[in-house]
Parts: C-alpha cells; sequence; structure tokens
C-alpha cells in the first residue's frame, strides 16, 4: 500500500531524476534581485547553489507576502512552556525584524559581517536571526556610478512624498526638506529623493516610527552616536528619508550646502564636475564614491561659514 500522495511522489521522482533543474524550477517561485548564472555546480569537495543569484532570505519570508497583500495573515505562532500563544503577521513581524536591524547597524554591524546567535527558541530569536539576514552580504558594485541628467519631476516627487509624510505625522513632522542633489535644479544626481524629517527628538521613535511605518516606510539604519541618525526607505519610490532632531547641526549643514549650490553657479558647476569625474571611475563599494567627495564638500562648506562636522551619508 503506497501512502505516499500522488503529487509528492512525483516531486520525489522528479528530484532524484534530475535534480538541478527541479531545484531551479522550485527557486522560480521565490523573488531574485538577480538570477543566477547556474541552479547547481559541483567540483568535488565543493559545490555551489545558485551560483550569482542575488536575494535576500529575510524579504523572501516577510516583505514580499506583505507586497503582495498577505500582511495581515499569520506569519509565526510562538507557543512557550507555561502555554502562552503569541502571534506575529508578517506585517508585524516585518516590523520587528526592521527595528531590530537598524538596531544592528546603530550598533556598528555591517553587511558581510558574522553574528553568533545564543538564545532560546522564542519569538525573539527568530527576529534578531531574520533581522540578521536582513543586513545582508556585502552589495559589492565593482563599478562606475550612474549619475542621471537633472529631472524636472524631482520636486513632483518630493511633494507627494512630503503630503504622504505630513498625512502620517501630522504635527509631529516639524520640518520637512527636499534635500540632496535632487533637490538642486540642474545637478546631475543618482535617482533617489533624499528627504529631512526633522522632528522633536530622533532618539524617541515612538513618536514618529510606527506612524511612518503604517505609511509603509521601512526603518532601516539607525546611529545613535551621530546626531541620533534614522533613514527611512520610501514605500514605492526610491527614497531616503533622513531623521533628526530639530535644530540639528548636520541638518544646517545639509540645508546650507543646497540652498549654496542652487544660488552659486560656479560651485555648482564644481561640484558637478567633481561627482562627473569620480562617477566615471570604477568603484567596489557605492559609499566609497560618496567618501570620495567629501573633499569638496567640506571646501565649498568651509567657504560659506558652515561648520565642518560629518559628512552626509
Amino acid at each position: 500500500m503506497n501512502l505516499v500522495n500522488p503529487i509528492v511522489r512525483r516531486w520525489l521522482d522528479d528530484g532524484a531524476t534530475d535534480p538541478e533543474r527541479f531545484w531551479a524550477r522550485a527557486a522560480e517561485q521565490l523573488p531574485w534581485f538577480g538570477k543566477w548564472d547556474r541552479a547547481f555546480s559541483w567540483t568535488f569537495p565543493t559545490f555551489r547553489w545558485f551560483e550569482g543569484g542575488q536575494t535576500n532570505l529575510a524579504y523572501n519570508a516577510l516583505d514580499h507576502h506583505v507586497e503582495h497583500g498577505r500582511g495581515g495573515q499569520t506569519a509565526l505562532v510562538c507557543l512557550n512552556e507555561r502555554g502562552e500563544r503569541r502571534l506575529f503577521t508578517y506585517a508585524q513581524l516585518r516590523h520587528e525584524v526592521s527595528r531590530v536591524a537598524a538596531a544592528l547597524r546603530g550598533m556598528g554591524v555591517e553587511k558581510g559581517d558574522r553574528i553568533t546567535i545564543y538564545m532560546p527558541t522564542f519569538a525573539e530569536a527568530v527576529i534578531l536571526m531574520l533581522a540578521a539576514v536582513r543586513i545582508g552580504p556585502p552589495e559589492v558594485l565593482n563599478s562606475q556610478i550612474h549619475l542621471a541628467p537633472y529631472d524636472p519631476d524631482s520636486p513632483r516627487l518630493y511633494e507627494r512624498e512630503a503630503d504622504r509624510i505630513r498625512a502620517a505625522l501630522g504635527e509631529r513632522a516639524i520640518v520637512l526638506e527636499h534635500a540632496g542633489s535632487t533637490s538642486v535644479p540642474g545637478l546631475s544626481a543618482k535617482p533617489r529623493i533624499d528627504i529631512i524629517l526633522g522632528v522633536a527628538d530622533s532618539a524617541d521613535e515612538a513618536g514618529f516610527v510606527p506612524f511612518l511605518e503604517a505609511a509603509g516606510y521601512v526603518l532601516r539604519i539607525r546611529e545613535p552616536d551621530w546626531h541620533e541618525h534614522r533613514v527611512f526607505k520610501g514605500p514605492d519610490t526610491d527614497v531616503n528619508l533622513h531623521v533628526f532632531s530639530v535644530g540639528c547641526a548636520e541638518t544646517t549643514r545639509m540645508l546650507g550646502f543646497r540652498d549654496h549650490l542652487r544660488a552659486n553657479e560656479a560651485d555648482r558647476s564644481l561640484y558637478e564636475r567633481t561627482k562627473q569625474d569620480l562617477a566615471q571611475r570604477t568603484w567596489k563599494y557605492t559609499q566609497h564614491y560618496a567618501d570620495a567627495k567629501s573633499e569638496v564638500v567640506e571646501d565649498i562648506l568651509r567657504r560659506i561659514g558652515v561648520s565642518a562636522t560629518c559628512v552626509t551619508r
């Protein structure tokens, strides 16, 4: 008597006959940021699966389900020794994982670091493991930087995000400004909208994080040792939402730099030439390109009388 379900039996047979084709077909049901070159390769004693592919298991486990309308469905059920039961939906679990991932980054954990987790089997252990995976491996660029010409649509994109942020935070959004290169007409830029949000106290996350996350923003970076800086990614537009406390010196620097470039054609041209020259070089990491711009940025800030502290990320 065969007790194996016919569908399962067919899967077993397919996997035994051609395992590479079987698992390649199964993997295609998952989201990939870049498809693999080959599903399986084996040179004794080493074997590799999906070599060259790019994905993130935390994204697959959480974000993929939330983005496809399953955010309210149960993702994790925890039952402790006392019989107490805790349920997490996909949306709730993504919220917790994003917060812990941001905390890890705030402690100095970077992509590629190894993390040892020694915890009992309960919800927080799962959240921490997913948070570690969410930070992910190093994103190696090994390429030039793509700078797009100034997009006249950038102000509209900013205003759309600003309206969404105001609707989410109300009076908690004390300062809201378009920053970065997309805020300077005529300046080429990476196609990403940088926004400065000033709140009463950026260390008091309860005052703004839940509201922004409810609007679709995801907390990605927490830097308590650098102006209590927080960074969110946007829900549907490539956005870096920088959160500082009102009166923070870094806000003054960022907006002072923006306003000067808007008004001073000579320095705007200097900054543009510097960016274009650096963008033509090959960079292992995007951050190396950003760091290389710091010299000209600091020179301009010194000349306009803005104090030189840390350059914006």
